[in-house]
């Protein structure tokens, strides 16, 4: 008890301690900049307030103690003046030298005094800008419903003044948080709201940044071809105004895009082309940009040397670059001369890394520092020092799952609070259409019936795997009866329900056809919707009846040689597995299974189209089989190298219907994982899967090499996976 108490009372007195240490810094920044205040205001007598802040402004990147100490000077001026345009200038100001900073928080704030300025000046111009910056810096904090409404405000307000940079910028900014939310096809829609407006104003540089990031989405999502394209009409663009750092802008860009689809050489000629631009305009900050982009794509070209070089000329400029980036640039040396074989010079770049990074905060950043300095020193034998950077890294592990969960849960509340909104408007903006909207939620009631209905008959199903084994003819009788009615209104689900939903998309489009330029554009917008979702009926209603079919059917033991049905498959996929530049590797020679053809194809056809679909770069899948002597069992596994599954889906995956990345855009019904389960437990085998989230996932199906009689041990594995499966 007394240990607990002397805990309790250290931890109390630690708090203090935190806290009276913190109260000590801001103490002595603020001394420091009251100084600093007294020592350049004698110098600025007939400035005005608007150089006084371009002082600051120029000083934000070096020296924030300064730069904080003009704007103080120059509130002040305006406060003794009663000067309110100002002091609104001035606040502002401070928000954007604090949000370069890094100190988010403490910028929010100012921004908030300068929306309070904006409001008493009654200057609709300035609660305009002051609504954007006040978005931009609630964005960083991860405030996104608040993001939202601030662009919402701006965009009415725009709306009501007939502003249309302001309305284009409004439109610009919510297709930034979708970007965020990882909304890709919301932050389109937006982005090409405000490229229409930039179109409307034919302001080139509008038009340009618009087009920027509607290619660095597509760059997302490796869909490179949209992104190339995007990125090429705002570098025509671009040649065609006056402004040099706007095209040097999207040069940079350009490189991103040719590096990303190695296109190296074209890629280096397009960012050199930046350099010297920026080198002309005498630009350090794009200088630094170019540089980076530089030397990355020499890594990635694997020319070490060269790459080394151009990080190193980034220093050159290093006044002009923020602490973050100098944090992330010695991170870059550090792995750069650690795969030159230099340990000794990619440590010392990691720990200036972690030196720069330690006013940040940055846990991704620090974590990968520290794993690198565990592995150099691990390498050395420096075991103790080793060990304590490995520590550090369990400890910033465990931050960035923290602050991961707080991100993904910022993110559901704000698409729950969109989707909540969502469906307020459309309400209120389909009300004429009533007898349409009855249709369609009579159909998905309809629909939510059946889904109900057979996931109880599964729940049924399973729970009867339970019983004991004098009942399993009885069971087995009833199982098959409600198959039998299974499959019936399957049947009638995929046939009877497709009518009306042919019927729906045809009034659909009969009604845009004939009102379609009458209506808003919301209204064609919710008709999208609609047509999206009567598609998105079919394929559950086709995927419905493919399942009931592998459910209901009988196995049958044919001797099938597994090489030719993975040519078959692969020759099947090919379009989708040219496009996607996937490479499909097996051996020559399998033994052979005994299982009916079709139920094999169908099987590897759903794990091989996964494991393409679900890959962020260029698939790699590789296929093996092992005969298992002491089991009698043939064990496959498909290991490829895509996004990867957390450990709390392993026995999610196979239910029907459940999809784990809807989010991120990610087609399909959810159906394709639960019939390769159905196959495979029909033959008594066994399917399981083991995955490293960001590395891959690799799938196992274990099958008796005599279907009709398994093993009493791969029986009990399957009857376990029953039960837990029915538990959950």
């Amino acid at each position: 008890m007394n240990f607990i108490k002397a805990n309790i009372n250290s931890t109390y007195f630690f708090m203090i301690l935190v806290i009276m240490l913190n109260a000590a810094v801001v103490r002595a920044g603020q001394t420091q900049v009251d100084s600093l205040q007294a020592i350049i205001e004698p110098e600025l007598k007939t400035q005005k307030i608007l150089e006084i802040l371009k002082l600051a402004a120029q000083h934000s990147y070096r020296d924030i103690d300064k730069a904080l100490a003009y704007t103080e000077i120059a509130l002040n001026r305006a406060r003794n003046n009663s000067d309110l345009e100002g002091q609104f200038q001035t606040y502002r100001e401070r928000g954007f030298i604090l949000e370069e900073n890094n100190r988010v928080l403490m910028a929010l704030k100012e921004f908030e005094n300068a929306e309070i300025v904006a409001q008493s000046l009654k200057n609709d111009s300035h609660i305009l800008s002051i609504y954007t910056d006040l978005a931009i810096v609630n964005k960083k904090l991860g405030n996104y419903k608040t993001t939202t409404d601030y662009h919402t405000k701006a965009l009415f307000k725009a709306q009501e003044i007939g502003a249309l940079e302001m309305i284009e910028d409004s439109y610009h900014g919510l297709g930034s948080i979708y970007d965020v939310v990882g909304d890709y096809e919301k932050a389109i829609e937006y982005y090409f709201k405000s490229l229409k407006i930039a179109e409307q104003r034919n302001t080139a540089s509008g038009v340009v940044i618009t087009l920027q990031n509607i290619s660095m989405i597509y760059l997302k999502t490796n869909d490179h071809q949209p992104s190339l394209s995007n990125i090429e009409k705002a570098y025509k663009i671009s040649k065609t105004s006056s402004d040099t750092i706007l095209m040097a802008g999207v040069l940079i860009d350009y490189g991103k895009v040719l590096s990303k689809m190695e296109n190296y050489d074209l890629a280096l000629v397009k960012l050199n082309t930046a350099l010297k631009l920026s080198q002309t305009l005498e630009n350090p900050v794009i200088m630094v940009k170019a540089l980076i982009e530089i030397s990355d794509t020499y890594t990635q070209k694997g020319n070490l040397e060269v790459a080394n070089d151009f990080f190193l000329k980034c220093f050159e400029y290093k006044d002009y670059i923020s602490t973050k980036d100098q944090a992330l640039l010695y991170s870059k040396l550090g792995t750069l001369n650690k795969r030159r074989g230099d340990l000794n010079l990619a440590k010392d770049f990691f720990m200036k890394s972690l030196a720069s990074d330690s006013k940040l905060e940055n846990s991704y950043l620090s974590q990968q520092n520290n794993y690198s300095l565990y592995e150099i020193n691990r390498e050395e034998g420096n075991i103790e020092l080793a060990l304590s950077y490995l520590e550090n890294y369990d400890k910033l592990q465990k931050e960035i799952l923290n602050s991961e969960k707080a991100q993904r849960v910022a993110e559901k509340r704000f698409q729950f609070e969109m989707d909540k909104s969502q469906k307020t408007i459309q309400a209120l903006a389909t009300s004429r259409n009533r007898t349409i909207l009855i249709g369609i939620s009579a159909t998905l009631l309809l629909i939510i019936t059946f889904l109900f209905f057979m996931n109880n008959l599964r729940k049924v199903n399973n729970s009867q795997l339970k019983n004991k084994h004098e009942e399993i003819q009885y069971q087995n009788k009833k199982l098959t009866e409600s198959n039998e009615v299974l499959r019936q209104f399957a049947y009638a689900a995929a046939h009877d329900l497709k009518e009306p939903l042919r019927n729906i998309g045809s009034f659909i489009s009969l009604i845009r056809k004939r009102y379609g330029q009458e209506m808003p554009d919301e209204a064609n917008t919710y008709m999208d919707y609609v047509v999206k979702g009567v598609k998105r009926m079919n394929d559950l209603l086709l995927d419905l009846l493919e399942f009931s079919a592998i459910t209901t059917e009988k196995a049958t033991s044919d001797l099938v040689n597994l090489r030719a049905v993975l040519d078959e498959v692969v020759y099947s996929l090919n379009d989708k597995i040219i496009s996607s530049n996937t490479i499909v590797d097996y051996p020559d020679h399998f033994p052979k299974v005994k299982m009916k053809r079709l139920h094999l194809i169908q099987l590897f056809q759903n794990l091989i189209s996964n494991s393409i679909k679900f890959n962020s770069s260029n698939p790699i899948i590789n296929i093996n089989a092992v005969l298992e002597q002491d089991k009698d069992t043939l064990l496959i596994s498909v290991k490829d190298n895509g996004i990867g599954m957390e450990k709390e889906f392993e026995q999610k995956i196979f239910l029907l219907f459940h999809q784990l990345d809807k989010k991120k855009g990610y087609e399909g019904t959810g159906i394709g994982l639960t019939i390769c389960k159905n196959i495979v437990e029909k033959y008594n085998g066994q399917i399981w899967f083991e995955s490293d989230l960001g590395k891959g996932t690799k799938f196992f199906i274990r099958l008796p090499m005599d279907p009709d009689n398994p093993s009493q041990e791969l029986r009990d594995l399957r009857d376990q996976m029953k039960i837990k499966e029915a538990i959950i």
